[in-house]
């Protein structure tokens, strides 16, 4: 997170508390980072890292209280599935970053960023697309 390494158990011992994430993340953000760096470090929580559901719940309510998030309705990830779309700024360059949402299942379906974040629907400088996410006991195939 925000460049440093974190262990599935330091995932799991995060706060639940939106305040206390908030202190939590903000101390493992460089000096002086900005609302976009922690914006972009807690939505981390929801689609690339490990996070259990109470982490994730904390994580969208923190989401939720920060000026630089905005939600701008609905939207379709690259491969078309249907989703909420929301954006923050990034850094004092202005670049975008769009995650779209499933409203259902809670579930990042994909991050886009760019100068205009790839936003409804426009083409992006970087697409992310999560096709699955959940635990499992398998092992990766090679």
């Amino acid at each position: 997170m925000a460049g440093r390494a974190l262990s599935l158990r330091d995932i799991e011992r995060l706060p639940t508390g939106t305040d206390a994430l908030r202190r939590r993340v903000a101390a493992l953000l460089p000096p002086g980072s900005g609302e976009g760096v922690l914006a972009d470090a807690v939505s981390g929580l929801l689609w690339s890292k490990p996070s259990p559901p109470a982490v994730r719940a904390a994580a969208y309510r923190l989401l939720a209280d920060l000026p630089n998030v905005r939600y701008l309705g609905q939207a379709t990830d690259p491969t078309g599935r249907p989703g909420r779309l929301f954006a923050f700024t990034l850094d004092a360059s202005g670049a975008q970053r769009h995650l779209v949402i499933d409203p259902v299942s809670s579930q990042v379906l994909s991050s886009s960023d760019g100068a205009d974040g790839g936003g409804r629907n426009a083409s992006a400088e970087r697409d992310e697309i999560v096709l699955a996410a959940g635990w499992t006991d398998d092992v990766p195939s090679p």
